[in-house]
C-alpha cells in the first residue's frame, strides 16, 4: 500500500519521532547537567601515561580487525567460496552502514555481497542474521562471567536482572540447529538448503571468538581510562559494562552507531573519582578513535571489493555460484 499511511511511511515517521525524542532527551540532560560536567572537566588535572594509552589503542584495533573472522567462518559454513580477504573486505566496508539510522545498510551490505557471490537471498540474510545472534550470545556469556566478579555493593538489582536476561541469550545456542533447518527448508525447490546448516563446532568457535573480543574491548577501555589517570575505575564493572553498552546501542537501532546511547550506558555503570564529566569526555574520545579505525580499515580494504564496487553487484564471472541449490538449477 502506497500513500501517507503505507508501512514504509509509518516506519519513517516513527523513526523521525524516536530520533527527535532522543535528541530532546539529550538536550534536557545537557542543559541540566552540562554545566556541572564542564566544571568537573575543568577541575580535573589532566595527565597522560603513554604506555597504557598505546596498549588501549592496540587492543581496540586488534579486536576490531579480528571481529570479521566469525562472519568468515559462518560464510564458509554456508558454502560461500569467496576468499577470506574478500569476505573481510565486505565486512569492513559494510560496517560503516551502522552509522546510517536504522542500521539496515549494515545488514543489507553483507547480505548483498553474499548475493553477488551467488548465494540465495534466504541463505544470505540468514548468515548475516546468525552473526548478530551469535554476537548477542557472546554478550550474554561475557556479562554472565563478569557479574560474579563485581562486588555485591557495586551493582544494583536492575543491572543484575539485565545481566541474567542477556546471559539467557547464550541458552538459545542449542536451538539454533533446528531453527536453521526450519528456516532453510522453506525453499520451493529441493531440500539442499535444509542440509546446509552451520555446524555446532562453528557456532561454538564463533561465540568464543566474540567473547574473547569483548574481553579485549573491556581491557582497552580500562587502559584508556587509567591512561588519563582517572581514579576509582573498577575493572570488573568495565568488563561488564562494555558488552551491555553495545547491546543497548544496537537495540537503539534508529540512533546512528548507537552514539550517545552506549556512552550513556557506560557512564551509568562505571564510576570514577573525578566525576561523570571527565568520564563522558574520555568515552566519546575513544569513540572517535574507534571511528577512525573503522574508516581507515574500510578504505584500506575497499579495493578488494570487486563485487560491490565497479561491478554493480554482479557476480564474478570467473567464479561459479556458491549456493549448492543454485548449482542444481538448470
Amino acid at each position: 500500500m502506497k500513500g501517507p499511511l503505507s508501512p514504509s511511511a509509518v516506519k519513517r515517521a516513527a523513526g523521525i519521532v524516536v530520533a527527535a525524542l532522543f535528541i530532546l532527551a539529550a538536550a534536557v540532560v545537557l542543559l541540566s547537567r552540562g554545566s556541572a560536567w564542564l566544571a568537573e572537566i575543568r577541575a580535573t588535572e589532566w595527565r597522560v601515561d603513554l604506555l597504557p594509552l598505546l596498549l588501549s589503542i592496540l587492543l581496540l584495533a586488534l579486536s576490531y580487525l579480528l571481529t570479521p573472522q566469525g562472519w568468515v567462518w559462518l560464510c564458509r559454513a554456508m558454502s560461500c567460496d569467496a576468499s577470506r580477504r574478500e569476505l573481510r573486505s565486505a565486512w569492513f566496508v559494510s560496517q560503516l552502514g551502522r552509522y546510517v539510522p536504522g542500521k539496515v545498510w549494515l545488514l543489507a551490505g553483507r547480505a548483498g555481497y553474499l548475493r553477488s557471490r551467488g548465494m540465495s537471498m534466504k541463505r544470505a540474510a540468514f548468515t548475516t542474521g546468525m552473526e548478530m545472534l551469535l554476537t548477542m550470545a557472546s554478550v550474554g556469556l561475557v556479562v554472565f562471567a563478569s557479574v560474579w566478579w563485581v562486588e555485591a555493593g557495586r551493582i544494583s538489582s536492575h543491572v543484575r536482572t539485565l545481566s541474567v536476561v542477556s546471559a539467557a541469550l547464550f541458552l538459545v545456542l542449542p536451538l539454533l540447529s533446528p531453527v536453521q533447518k526450519l528456516l532453510l527448508s522453506r525453499r520451493a525447490r529441493g531440500g539442499s538448503d535444509a542440509r546446509a546448516v552451520v555446524p555446532t563446532a562453528t557456532i561454538a568457535r564463533a561465540v568464543l571468538l566474540y567473547s574473547g573480543l569483548w574481553a579485549a574491548r573491556g581491557a582497552s577501555l580500562f587502559f584508556w581510562l587509567i591512561a588519563f589517570r582517572l581514579e576509582g575505575v573498577e575493572p570488573a564493572m568495565v568488563f561488564l559494562a562494555t558488552p551491555l553498552a553495545w547491546l543497548a546501542g544496537y537495540v537503539a537501532f534508529l540512533i546512528p552507531g548507537g552514539i550517545g546511547v552506549r556512552e550513556g550506558v557506560l557512564a551509568s555503570l562505571i564510576s570514577v573519582t573525578q566525576g561523570r564529566g571527565p568520564l563522558l569526555l574520555l568515552l566519546f574520545g575513544q569513540r572517535v578513535v574507534l571511528g577512525l579505525i573503522e574508516l581507515v580499515t574500510a578504505v584500506a580494504f575497499a579495493r578488494h571489493m570487486r563485487h560491490l564496487f565497479g561491478s554493480a553487484g554482479r557476480r564474478n564471472p570467473q567464479s561459479g555460484p556458491t549456493d549448492p541449490a543454485r548449482r542444481r538449477e538448470p
